[in-house]
């Protein structure tokens, strides 16, 4: 029987959806397709003998993976999915850029690891040299601030954030040097918007992501930038990666921002190129589909 494709984007608004989910919508015998969601956990009572399902992550690797083996599910990976989405979905931003402060950083849900990093850019002394932006008061009981006493923080622009693709950036970005960038993900390699954004719009960025993150990016073509230090990327513990960044950030701190943007221009635009060459490769689902669209 041919297998039904299911995209959760075109089903679930704000692209939110859960494996449960898409289990419960999903016939006999169908194939669910979920690029965009790293499934987390799967639920037995979910599942029944007759469906032969197929999960295809972002991600590396997924929290379930050695369940989901035992369960027959198949897992299919699409590490380059939000890469290649934003090269037909976005126009790369033209505006100049005049930096005024070190970084950019935009938080939407309050995960952990984004919790501790403000935490510590707070110790640091480090919130006065960036643009943030923090939305959410709903914290994990787990986590107990030390420094930062939480509020929710709007740029100026009134442009909430990038967290998912969106046609306006913030003024703020133009008047940043760099993107602190928080992924979704800190424990499991998968590049979303938050990553691919600043790949197409140029600028430099570092990530607050898994072990070997920046690796990652490395292996997909792209050139790390040169006024990072990079040694934390292999460091297994999330406190340390954190403190490697907030090493970075505290001596970047002391430099002109426009200096340290000027030196990264030759990387972005490396970066613009390769992140183009992976949009359009050739056989390329997003080429496909918009070639389609526009015959």
């Amino acid at each position: 029987m041919k297998c039904q494709a299911l995209f959760s984007k075109d089903i679930f608004l704000n692209g939110e959806c859960s494996l449960r989910r898409l289990l419960d919508i999903a016939h006999p015998r169908c194939q669910v397709i979920a690029p965009d969601e790293n499934p987390m956990w799967v639920d037995t009572e979910d599942l029944s003998n007759d469906k032969d399902i197929t999960i295809l992550t972002g991600g590396l690797e997924t929290y379930s993976d050695d369940v989901m083996a035992e369960l027959n599910i198949k897992i299919k990976r699409w590490p380059t999915y939000f890469l290649e989405k934003v090269v037909h979905t976005q126009s790369i931003n033209q505006r100049s850029v005049t930096p005024k402060r070190l970084y950019i950083s935009l938080n939407g849900e309050a995960r952990y690891h984004r919790c501790y990093m403000m935490d510590q850019l707070c110790k640091h002394n480090l919130l006065q040299f960036g643009y943030i932006s923090w939305h959410s008061l709903r914290f994990y009981d787990w986590y107990k601030w030390e420094y930062w006493n939480p509020k929710i923080l709007l740029l100026q622009s009134k442009i909430a954030d990038i967290n998912q693709i969106v046609d306006v950036l913030p003024t703020e970005w133009f008047l940043s040097a760099i993107n602190l960038v928080t992924e979704t993900d800190a424990r499991k390699t998968f590049i979303t918007e938050k990553t691919a954004m600043p790949l197409l719009h140029g600028k430099p960025f570092i990530v607050l992501g898994a072990k070997g993150f920046h690796k990652h990016l490395q292996d997909l073509g792209f050139k790390l930038y040169p006024i990072f230090d990079y040694s934390f990327d292999d460091e297994s513990k999330i406190f340390d990666r954190v403190a490697g960044i907030i090493q970075n950030l505290d001596r970047l701190s002391k430099y002109n921002p426009n200096d340290l943007y000027q030196e990264c221009l030759e990387t972005i635009e490396y970066n613009q190129k390769q992140l183009s060459q992976i949009g359009y490769a050739e056989g390329n689902f997003f080429s496909q589909k918009f070639s389609a669209k526009s015959a």
